[in-house]
Order: structure tokens, then C-alpha cells, then sequence
């Protein structure tokens, strides 16, 4: 028994130094480097939050290396990998259908960039949520911490984060309008509360990264209501342009307009006087059109979920594989032949629905009603759990309609992939998951000792 506990450490570790070895120095972006310049400039910016650039600088400070995120995301991963594929043994079909989506998602953590990072944190957070006993201080102290983390890596997980404080209270309070507030308020308040810190202590530099957002909303109902609401404070910029607007504006993203290839935006970038001017317009927008609002929303949804396309299915940033030049130093890039076979390979997928957003969709809400009804027939309450969990990504894809930014990058249906592997959890004999304690194993300590 302790030879097969410790051949299955063994599997995961290979598979951590194997994927650390051939993926590195890993994927940077430009979104990437903008937050390691913060990281080593001290400074923070509310457009990427501070969560990142607070791992990295403190990476940075007791390693001294950029690429130390790189190790622990790498690091990190195969961990929730391990703790998910550990409740089968190593004879059994679904261990290693675990360990073979870990290798395939591997272009997730070799991206290193936040929400590569926020996707580890939240299938830990729920794994800690599961295996919770009974919420002490303690472990109430350390969960708020990883969550309140996890928000400031991305807010927009906001509402997701509802069913994982239902599975965490539920424990402890038996009153079900009890738990059921509590768990809608935690994230609110999590959210007042790195938006406070944010602001007061590490004095993030305000990039209103609403503004985009707004302009995208104006732009769209002031075309097809006809009505220009469009503020003075945008019209008065020398570059602005009605006729092209009209012309090139889409609801799926604003952008090409908004960063132009010749950098000859229509939009002024936002300061606090046209964050608040702009503001003033959408609110007055929504209020007079409220269902052309909704309509051009949910048009740009369609295009977020890849129902509608913009693009060639190969022109879309389903995987990141590349470091971007914009580097503050120049960075080798190390292609092994692993890697190189690995993205060729996984490029050729461009035409399958696992790039898009609707199929993650339908994947969470599947298992949701699954499980439910499971739930229904069995009343074990395990059951309920992992309907739960899927909900989180079924909530947090359906709460992107107001909040979407664009429909080009996959990055944002990171979360989904995540909920559905933790339903692996699941899939064996629930009475056996209601006695194993769910405590979660780094893959470099042996099950044996």
C-alpha cells in the first residue's frame, strides 16, 4: 500500500519537474510585464489589482528572480492537480484521465500572468471549502485571506464566490437564511475591503478601468438609438469621430477603437474629471434607454461566448505562447521540443468549442443539474456540494453580460475549466467522499509518511 501511495507522489513530482523543465521561462504577455514593472517599482494600479503584483514582489524580494512566479504557479497547479486525482488510486481509469487533463490545460500555469494564478487559488479555495469540518478562526481567517486574495486577482469573480461560502458556512450554521446571507455579503465585503487597502495602503494608482467599459455601452445605444450620448468631454478630443465610430464600433469589444494601431484614439485615456464625466452619461444612457442597454449588452455577450465570431477560430488568444517584446530585459526564450509539440499540437484545435466560453457554460451547467438531481434521489448532501460548485461557474459566466471587457482572450474562461475538473472529486462512490477528508497534500510530501 505505501509502494503505491509513494509511485503516485512520485508521478505527480515527475510531472511538476517535467512541465517546469519544458515550458520554461513560461508565457509573458504585455499585460504580464506592465505588473512586473509595478512589482519591482513597489507601485500598484487598480486596472490588474494588487493582488498579482503583491505575489511577485514579495517573490521577488526573497528570491530575486522573474521567473519565481513561474515556478509557483507551476508549482501550485500540479498541487490542486494532485489533490483532485489523489482520491482514485493508480489503477483506477479516472486517476490518469485527471493527471492527462492537468497536461493538457498546462498552457494555463505556463502563462504567467493573474488569472493563470486565480485559476490554482480558486480550485484550492474550494477544495479547503469541502474539507472544512467546522469553521473555526483559524480557518475562517485563512480562507478570507485566499479568497480575498483571489478577488483582487479578479474581481469579476465576485458572484462565483457566493455558492463556495455557502459550502464553507454551511458546516457550522444550520440556518440556511443565515448561511444564505452571509454568504452573499462576504463577497461584498471582501470586495469594500481590497478596494479600501487598495486605495489607503497601497496607494494603487487609479486607472478607472470602468471607463472602457462605459464608453463601450454609450457608444453602442448612442448608434442604435440614434441619440448622441456621447459627453463633450470624450467629442471636444481633435481625434474623435463620429462616422468612424459608427462605422468600425462593435458590441463584442471597443478595443480597436480604444487602442488603435495607430495610436490615434477617439477616446481621451480616463482621469478622475472624465472617469466622472463619462459615468454621468451612462447613467443617464441607462436610464433613458434601459432596453437598447440590455440589447447592445447582450448582442456583445453572444460575442463573449463565442456564439457569434468576429474572428477565424485561429485568430483568437485561445492559448498565450509567446513573451511579448515589450520586456523591460531581454528574456531567452527556450523552445524544447516538448513544447514546441505541445502548442503545434494544441493549436490545431482551434476549431473545437473548448476555446469558447458557451461550451464551459454548458459543460457547469450540466453537471449542476447532474448532480442535483443525484442530490434529490440520494439526499446525500455531497451531492448538493459539487451542484454548488458547478453553479459558481455557471454564475460567473452568466455575470459577465454586464461586466464583459472583450471576446477576443480565452483567459476569462479560466474559472470554468477549473470547476469542472474539481467535479473529479466527485465521481467515485459518495459515501466513501463523505467519510475521506478532502485536506490538501503538496505532491512533494509523500502520502506514506
Amino acid at each position: 500500500m505505501k509502494n503505491k501511495l509513494a509511485l503516485r507522489s512520485n508521478i505527480n513530482i515527475a510531472l511538476l519537474l517535467l512541465s517546469i523543465i519544458s515550458f520554461f521561462p513560461g508565457s509573458y504577455s504585455i499585460d504580464t510585464w506592465a505588473q512586473y514593472s509595478n512589482a519591482v517599482n513597489g507601485t500598484y494600479s487598480d486596472w490588474y489589482g494588487t493582488g498579482y503584483t503583491l505575489v511577485w514582489r514579495l517573490l521577488l524580494e526573497t528570491i530575486g528572480s522573474f521567473s519565481s512566479l513561474y515556478f509557483l504557479q507551476m508549482t501550485l497547479y500540479w498541487t490542486l492537480i494532485y489533490n483532485i486525482a489523489k482520491h482514485y488510486s493508480i489503477s483506477q481509469f479516472n486517476y490518469w484521465i485527471i493527471n492527462t487533463l492537468g497536461i493538457f490545460f498546462l498552457f494555463i500555469p505556463q502563462y504567467v500572468m493573474r488569472d493563470s494564478l486565480g485559476f490554482i487559488f480558486l480550485g484550492l479555495l474550494v477544495i479547503i471549502a469541502l474539507k472544512t469540518p467546522k469553521v473555526t478562526t483559524l480557518r475562517l481567517s485563512l480562507f478570507l485571506l485566499i479568497s480575498a486574495l483571489t478577488l483582487s486577482l479578479r474581481s469579476n469573480l465576485l458572484v462565483a464566490m457566493i455558492p463556495l461560502f455557502y459550502i464553507f458556512y454551511k458546516t457550522t450554521i444550520n440556518k440556511k437564511l443565515v448561511n444564505a446571507a452571509l454568504s452573499i455579503l462576504t463577497p461584498f465585503i471582501l470586495i469594500f475591503f481590497i478596494s479600501t487597502t487598495d486605495t489607503y495602503f497601497f496607494k494603487a494608482q487609479k486607472e478607472y478601468p470602468a471607463y472602457k467599459l462605459r464608453l463601450l455601452d454609450i457608444s453602442g445605444v448612442s448608434i442604435s438609438s440614434g441619440e448622441n450620448y456621447m459627453p463633450s468631454c470624450i467629442t471636444q478630443n481633435p481625434n474623435y469621430d463620429y462616422n468612424k465610430l459608427k462605422a468600425e464600433y462593435t458590441p463584442a469589444s471597443l478595443d480597436d477603437l480604444y487602442w488603435p494601431p495607430d495610436n490615434k484614439s477617439i477616446f481621451y485615456r480616463p482621469d478622475s474629471a472624465l472617469n466622472s464625466c463619462v459615468s454621468k452619461s451612462w447613467k443617464t444612457m441607462i436610464i433613458q434607454h434601459p432596453f437598447l442597454y440590455l440589447k447592445n449588452r447582450i448582442i456583445g455577450f453572444t460575442y463573449y461566448l463565442k456564439l457569434n465570431k468576429r474572428f477565424e477560430s485561429q485568430e483568437y488568444w485561445n492559448v498565450i505562447n509567446w513573451i511579448d517584446p515589450s520586456a523591460p530585459f531581454e528574456v531567452k526564450t527556450i523552445s524544447s521540443s516538448i513544447e514546441e509539440k505541445y502548442f503545434d499540437n494544441l493549436n490545431q484545435l482551434h476549431y473545437l468549442p473548448i476555446f469558447s466560453a458557451w461550451f464551459w457554460l454548458l459543460l457547469n451547467s450540466i453537471l449542476l443539474c447532474f448532480f442535483y438531481l443525484r442530490f434529490r434521489n440520494t439526499r446525500k448532501y455531497i451531492n448538493l456540494d459539487v451542484a454548488l460548485v458547478q453553479l459558481m461557474g455557471v454564475l460567473y459566466t452568466l455575470s459577465q453580460l454586464l461586466i464583459y471587457q472583450h471576446d477576443r482572450d480565452f483567459r476569462y474562461s479560466y474559472p470554468n475549466i477549473v470547476i469542472l475538473l474539481l467535479a473529479f472529486l466527485f465521481f467515485k462512490n459518495t459515501r466513501r467522499m463523505e467519510e475521506e477528508k478532502l485536506n490538501i497534500t503538496p505532491p512533494l510530501v509523500s502520502e506514506s509518511e
